[in-house]
Formats: C-alpha cells, structure tokens, sequence
C-alpha cells in the first residue's frame, strides 16, 4: 500500500506569498537622561574598555622558568576581546601609602620596632627652636637726623674750648701760654697739703691741643669744668681788648681753607694788607680770618702776595653769593675757595719704606702746609683768581 503511494505523483503546489502583517511604529519616545547620569550604553562601553586592559584575578600567568613550559590557558578563563582591540600593557602598581598633599592621614606606629626592610621618616620633636610665635613688629620711633661723631662729641658741654671774647684766632705760641699757666695753677694745688684733696678731683681727658684758634679740652666732670672757668677767669688775655673765656666746641666757627691773591708794587707789610682789606670789605669780617702762610712773588708780571687763609664758613657763605668778589684799592680782587677745587690725579708713584722710629708730633702744634703744598693752591689753571688772565681782565690792570 505504501509502495503504490510513492507511486501516485503528488499534485503541484502553487507558489504562493505569505502575508506578513504591517509592524507597528513604536510612538513612544525615549527618556532624556539627565545630564550627571550616564546611559547604560556608556556604561557598558566604557566597563568593555576598562576590561580590555586591566588583568582579572582569574588570570593565570604562564612559568617563564627555562626548561617549562606553561599550560595554555583555557579559553573560558581568558577575557574576550575584539578582534581589532590592541594587547593588554601591564597597570603601573600604585603605592600602598600614599604620599603627597593628597595622601590621607598618616598610620598610627605600631609599638613593634620596624624591619630592616622598613624605610620610615625620623622621628620630629614635639619642641622645635623655631619661633612660632606672633612675628616681631618693626620699632617706629621718632625720626632722628643722623650726625656724626665729631659733632656728637663737639656738642657735648664737657668738651670746652679756651677763646677770646670778642673773638679773635689764638697763635700756637699764645696757646701753649695759656695751657702752661693753667698747668701751673693746677700743680700748685696738688703740692700744697691743704688743697692736694680738692684738687685731686681735678681731671682732664685726652690731650689738649690747638686747634682752629682756640685752646681745646675735655672736661671729665662738671667740678673740672668749674674749676677750668675759674682759673682762665684768672688769667690775662694775650691779645688786647679781649678776654679769655670757656665756651662749649660747639660753638668754634667752622673754618674753609681758602687762597688770595692781592696785588702790592710797594711791597706793605702783611698786617696792613689786613687792615686795608677789613676796611674796604665791612661786610665780611676779616679780622677774625687766620692767616697760615703768606708768600711774596715779585719775579713774575704782577708783583703781590699769596695769602693762605681759614675764612669762617659764614663770610665764605656771603662771599660766594657776590660770586666771591672783593674790593681792593681801585679794582677787585676774587677769594678762591679751596673745597670747591678738585683733588688732584692719582698717579703710582713708588711706596716709601717706613722710618723705624718715627718722629713724635707736638700736641700743641700748629700743622701748616708744606711750600709746595702752597704752590698748587696758587697755580695758574687758565681762569681762577690768582691767574694773569684774571688781573688782565681787572679794572686794576687797565
């Protein structure tokens, strides 16, 4: 019966299409994904590559002994990867304790004392020599002017000067008068037994010299002072018309060396160049200027004198204001100031061995400029006052 089955042909079939139903479109519309939170696609695709490159605990590293030779890994316990996605590199092992500013607190130290294998950091002193204090405020103290010692010391009271009043410039010889007749006096007290206590008390420091025309010394204490006043009280003044006095250093007129050129054909005698020069100059006080040295030039055109002199500072003062003009007899004649010339050009010249005993220098002294010394002052620099184109230029020549 089978067999006549196979063997009836079996009826064609027609072709015919299979109708699938139309899909309906999906209208919903996807949630936004707030802006902090990440979708699930970036999740995954970023878990996907952190994988791809990070070794997994179940990872089984091959012996890399000589000689063996490692297992293959099976496939299940590899991860799976992409066919394009590049070989897996090693991560850099990070520190167990972090370091740095943003590392945690550090660990407590156990009791156990470390290993040698332990690198610890020394131990800190709770103390520290640092001061960690307020900081120290500057001092704002008053604003001082800054002054010198030489002026500290002049405007000390015990530091007195023996001058004339009304004032009028010592000489080295009337100086050392004076300092002997004070001596005297004072030697005297000390031999005599009913004065030597009181007169014990007496000192003195230093030296006393001469200096800028008066009689310099330092008092130790207000008793020496008083004494000092007493004794000069006592003594006569060299010079007539004035009296000696005590006056503090502070009040000694400062002095600037200065030079002066004054044409004389009759040859007058040096005090009364001064006394033609006072009266035709009443605006300056020439009779209180020291003279330290004076030279006569009659080899040369004009026929005159050098005059070396300290004029006090204040007639300087006047002077340079009348562009240091001076009358004399029928023209002018100009004082030459010597702070205002420039010091002369260091040149090397040789070194001169030192003198094994030296020459002691008299304290009461006057130390004057040597000849040459002089000269310079009064050289012809082609336009000061003491120059041949100066007195060519003067009415005095004409």
């Amino acid at each position: 019966m089978s067999a006549l089955l196979d063997a009836i042909p079996a009826a064609p079939v027609e072709p015919t299409w299979t109708i699938v139903p139309p899909r309906r479109k999906n209208t919903t519309k996807a949630k936004p994904h707030p802006p902090g939170k990440k979708s699930n696609a970036e999740v995954a695709t970023r878990n996907l590559a952190a994988n791809s490159g990070r070794r997994t605990h179940t990872e089984i590293e091959p012996a890399t002994a000589e000689g063996i030779t490692a297992d293959p890994v099976p496939s299940e316990a590899k991860p799976k990867t992409s066919a394009g996605a590049k070989p897996r590199r090693r991560p850099r092992q990070r520190h167990r304790n972090p370091r740095g500013r943003g590392a945690g607190p550090a660990p407590a130290a156990s009791d156990a004392s470390p290993g040698p294998s332990q690198h610890n950091k020394r131990p800190r002193p709770d103390d520290t020599v640092t001061p960690t204090g307020d900081s120290k405020r500057p001092r704002r103290g008053t604003k001082q002017e800054a002054v010198s010692y030489a002026e500290a010391l002049r405007a000390n009271q015990l530091c007195v000067a023996v001058m004339t009043s009304p004032h009028h410039d010592l000489t080295a010889d009337q100086a050392t008068a004076i300092r002997k007749s004070v001596e005297q006096r004072l030697m005297e007290g000390l031999l005599c037994p009913a004065t030597t206590v009181q007169f014990g008390r007496v000192r003195f420091r230093g030296k006393a010299h001469f200096s800028d025309g008066v009689l310099k010394l330092w008092c130790e204490d207000d008793y020496t002072l008083a004494w000092l006043r007493s004794t000069v009280d006592a003594i006569a003044s060299p010079i007539v018309g004035a009296t000696l006095v005590v006056r503090p250093q502070a009040e000694i007129q400062r002095r600037i060396l200065c030079g002066l050129f004054v044409p004389d054909d009759n040859e007058l005698e040096i005090n009364t160049l001064r006394r033609l020069l006072a009266a035709h100059n009443p605006r300056v006080a020439v009779n209180s200027w020291s003279l330290v040295r004076a030279e006569r030039q009659s080899d040369q055109d004009v026929p005159g004198v050098h005059l070396l002199l300290r004029v006090p500072e204040k007639d300087v003062d006047h002077l340079r204001k009348e562009e240091r003009r001076m009358y004399w007899l029928c023209g002018n004649i100009y004082l030459k100031i010597m702070e205002d010339v420039p010091p002369p050009a260091s040149t090397n010249t040789p070194v001169k061995a030192e003198d094994p005993n030296p020459a002691q220098p008299t304290p009461m002294e006057e130390a004057l400029p040597s000849t040459s010394a002089v000269e310079d002052c009064f050289q012809d620099d082609g336009g000061s006052e003491c120059s041949e184109s100066c007195l060519d230029s003067s009415p005095l020549r004409e």
